[in-house]
């Protein structure tokens, strides 16, 4: 293979135009050589992306240690793209926030498990590598290998990242739960863009699906999309317009050591909205597209089944009481 100069190759990207359209102007930072060797190819002037890929094709390419081979860096930086932007930030679709599943233990005032208490759920007790200890939440791993085979589960905390590896390498034991997904702090990525005065809104909630799904802001209403689902326990970290898509899991009050019950509701609602917005799909595909209308959505199922269940508990009520 023979190299040019990486500078002298600064190619043009044509954007579809439902990301805005506008070319995008790169100049070439390096050129990794491709293995095996010798591959000979052309570089063009001018290429057209189609489609984006999700974020899990890049999830196995990475986990594959299938490495990159260009770098480029853009022509005109200060000039916005939207797309530039979506590529630039984190990407991953359904995820479960980690501070939900997990408590670390300490003494210190605020989101931990005391010492003391330790002692009477040892089965849920695990060592970090840095040496702290978690309480995990009852039957994590099996809920996670069950949701598994249903979503695409990313792992999110406000720690640090260090702090978000370790926590994952124990949920995520032989790599069989994150498979497509990743494991992100939402502190990490705040705090660089507040940083770097790259934050619009400094104020805002430190979490953000702009930050985590890929295009979540800027897509067709007429295409087919599965919106993010949140396993959280605090809603106020996300910004108002998306608190709808979470599932907002409490501690259980009636437990003496912290703990969080994953089955049977959390499963339920989970089953419903996949099985019922997956139906409605394969309905919606195979009608006549000028009569169809929108495509389902995944946040519709989760309002539906949450309807259902309010009916139910008003239909319980003792007539003795009324």
């Amino acid at each position: 293979m023979s190299y040019v100069q990486p500078n002298k190759w600064q190619p043009n990207l044509e954007i579809p135009a439902k990301y805005g359209a506008s070319p995008v102007n790169l100049i070439t930072l390096e050129i990794f050589p491709l293995k095996p060797s010798p591959i000979s190819f052309k570089l063009e002037s001018r290429y057209s992306i189609e489609k984006v890929l999700p974020r899990s094709f890049f999830g196995i390419l990475y986990q594959l240690k299938v490495g990159h081979t260009f770098v480029f860096n853009l022509a005109n930086p200060d000039i916005p793209n939207t797309f530039i932007q979506e590529l630039t930030g984190m990407r991953q679709s359904t995820f479960v926030k980690i501070d939900t599943l997990v408590r670390v233990v300490g003494n210190a005032p605020g989101r931990y498990v005391p010492e003391q208490d330790i002692e009477h759920v040892m089965h849920r007790v695990r060592e970090l590598k840095d040496g702290r200890k978690v309480v995990l939440a009852d039957r994590v791993h099996e809920f996670l290998n069950w949701a598994s085979n249903l979503y695409e589960i990313s792992l999110c905390s406000l720690g640090d990242q260090s702090y978000v590896d370790m926590v994952a390498q124990i949920l995520n034991q032989e790599n069989q739960i994150i498979r497509g997904g990743v494991a992100y702090s939402a502190r990490g990525e705040y705090l660089y863009l507040t940083q770097n005065g790259n934050l619009p809104n400094a104020r805002r909630p430190p979490k953000d699906l702009n930050s985590l799904f890929a295009f979540y802001s800027n897509r067709s209403d007429d295409v087919p999309f599965v919106e993010p689902l949140i396993l959280d326990d605090n809603a106020t970290m996300w910004p108002m317009d998306q608190q709808d898509n979470i599932i907002v899991i409490r501690e259980m009050v009636d437990s003496k050591v912290w703990n969080v019950a994953l089955f049977p509701v959390v499963q339920q609602v989970l089953a419903f909205i996949h099985e019922n917005y997956f139906k409605q799909l394969d309905i919606w595909n195979a009608a006549d597209p000028s009569i169809r209308g929108l495509p389902p959505t995944s946040l519709t199922f989760y309002k539906e089944y949450m309807r259902k269940e309010l009916s139910g508990k008003i239909a319980e009520i003792s007539s003795s009481r009324i």
